[in-house]
């Protein structure tokens, strides 16, 4: 006995050293030449996504010096107003490529060779896919400076490391770096879910949180035993951190065990981008929005296609009879081994309450199969839902009412709190609208009735289509009102000498910036587009020669309004 134990510690521990090892620990250098400390992780849960690198912290400044992670050549170049923003991709001769995004600006040599295709486009937006032999880079070469541009929410690095041959972003804290960690995971509670009809938790059909408490990798919760009756799913809310910061990020790995029996077991190593939304199956989507909570199944649902779960997808949920005792632990660990585990009691106890059905079920509602394409055709709204856009099976509620902003009923499409994995048909027929005022709708979506987001639309007759995928309340509405431009930092007449940028605002009260172009002396020039503030900025680089001008800025929203601005200046 006491040999076989010693071949299972051995086995084990080969195991464990096998996946430290499985990347490269000493190929790829730090992008930057300051401490890593990150406000994200791999892994780690977003709206609608896994995070897919770590987000490095850059002492709350923009303009930090980034280094090319080792050698290669720039194989993408990517300008946006959102997500990444400005990103770059270097391509590396092991197999794997870095991403750098929300990047402030680039080299200099790089930034020339992006200014020349940009300013031969026309257009601040672009996507560039240089040659091998074009801008190729040395480990520790300059390639960027750090910023926030895209999405960011502050002034960050954005740092991946992904597969070349498949793209697939992978754990960049598998990768080496010296990124210090010693903390546990942080249980915060668990939640336990009634399966099917009969099911119960506490006497309850429906799904119960239990808070937990501890500290140093060691948890329990505040009740003694958790009561339930037939078949039972868990989750758990769970977070982790860093040394030096206080940001919370995501947890590498959750083993579920029953009566010391592995039941549920995922790991986060790498995921695919055409997989990354599948989260809202992995977590209790409802959970999330209506509590902010991000609480991580222990059981996969119908349509959850990921990849990370370890065992047999129909393992997870236990039953348990009435009478019955049985003893759960959770086993977390994050990327850099710290651990902590979570035990608690479930005891088996029948109550005599109606079933869940007799209370849920609607003769208004329509069941939809997730595996089979779904159909809404009622009074003028058409709603196709192709198969395998929901996780789940799904008692669907549709109902419609009339919104004095609307100028077609307001269509109820479920509720915002189930996830829709791709993108529905919404297709409403609104007749007698003259050519004009077709022109100036379209489709919006609301959550809450106040409140309301373009979803566009193009007309095929008299039936306006659109795509979206989120539930929620869907009507036409007319935006006829153009986009307010306010010069910032420039007026008529101004002199310009000595300021480093034109700076302009423009906001939309509806369909939003569709489309915007910055002319000097009727040529184009570069304007750089700031969503999350509504700015535009030219930068003065010498494009524009000293001397007097004539600067014009306009701007479209969704459904072609338009607004114009002509300024004299001087620089």
């Amino acid at each position: 006995m006491k040999n076989l134990l010693s071949i299972l510690l051995i086995i084990n521990c080969h195991f464990a050293f096998s996946q430290e090892k499985k990347y490269p620990q000493d190929y790829f250098a730090p992008p930057m030449d300051i401490p890593l400390y990150l406000s994200g992780n791999f892994g780690e849960i977003r709206t609608n996504h896994f995070h897919a690198g770590i987000d490095i912290k850059t002492q709350g400044v923009e303009g930090i010096p980034i280094k090319s992670a080792a050698e290669g050549f720039v194989s993408r170049i990517k300008i946006s107003p959102y997500g990444y923003g400005k990103a770059i991709y270097v391509v590396h001769p092991n197999g794997y490529t870095t991403v750098y995004g929300h990047i402030q600006k680039f080299s200099e040599t790089i930034e020339k060779y992006i200014k020349a295709a940009q300013y031969k486009k026309e257009s601040f937006s672009i996507e560039l896919f240089p040659m091998s032999s074009e801008l190729q880079v040395k480990k520790g070469d300059l390639i960027a400076y750090s910023g926030n541009t895209g999405g960011s929410g502050g002034p960050h690095l954005h740092f991946e490391i992904r597969e070349t041959k498949s793209e697939t972003p992978l754990n960049v804290m598998l990768f080496g770096f010296d990124i210090k960690d010693n903390i546990s995971p942080i249980v915060q509670s668990i939640y336990a879910y009634p399966l099917d009809d009969t099911s119960t938790v506490n006497g309850s059909h429906s799904k119960m949180r239990f808070p937990a408490t501890g500290s140093n990798g060691n948890y329990r919760l505040l009740v003694n035993a958790i009561q339930a009756y037939g078949r039972i799913g868990f989750g758990i809310e769970t977070i982790d951190q860093a040394n030096g910061v206080g940001n919370r990020i995501g947890v590498y790995k959750i083993d579920l065990k029953e009566n010391d029996q592995l039941v549920y077991s995922h790991i986060i190593d790498g995921i695919p981008f055409n997989k990354s939304r599948f989260m809202n199956a992995h977590i209790d989507y409802e959970e999330k929005v209506k509590t902010g909570r991000a609480v991580q199944r222990s059981f996969v649902l119908d349509n959850n296609q990921l990849d990370i779960y370890q065992l047999d997808k129909k393992s997870g949920p236990i039953t348990i009879n009435n009478g019955e005792q049985t003893t759960m632990k959770y086993e977390l660990q994050d990327a850099y081994g710290n651990e902590s585990e979570i035990s608690f009691s479930v005891a088996g106890k029948k109550t005599s309450s109606a079933s869940r059905n007799a209370s849920i079920k609607s003769s208004e509602n329509r069941y939809f199969n997730f595996n089979r394409r779904s159909v809404i055709l009622e009074d003028d709204i058409l709603v196709n839902i192709p198969a395998y856009y929901l996780y789940e099976d799904l008692e669907f509620e549709f109902s419609k009412e009339s919104n004095s902003r609307c100028i077609s009923p307001l269509y109820n499409l479920h509720n915002k709190y189930t996830p829709l994995h791709s993108y529905m048909n919404i297709s409403i027929k609104m007749e007698g609208l003259s050519d004009r005022l077709k022109e100036k709708s379209l489709i919006v979506s609301t959550t809450n009735k106040r409140s309301f987001s373009a979803e566009g639309g193009k007309w095929n007759g008299d039936n306006l289509n659109a795509k979206s995928r989120t539930f929620g309340s869907y009507c036409i509405m007319v935006d006829s009102t153009p986009p307010v431009i306010v010069p910032v930092n420039i007026s008529n007449g101004a002199n310009m000498n000595g300021k480093w940028s034109i700076m302009i605002k423009a906001t939309d009260n509806l369909s939003g910036i569709d489309y915007y172009r910055g002319e000097v002396d009727g040529k184009w020039i570069l304007f750089e587009y700031d969503y999350k503030r509504n700015l535009f900025f030219h930068y003065f680089d010498g494009t524009i020669d000293k001397g007097n001008h004539t600067l014009t800025f306009e701007v479209k929203d969704g459904t072609n309004n338009s607004s114009k601005i002509e300024l004299k200046f001087n620089n």
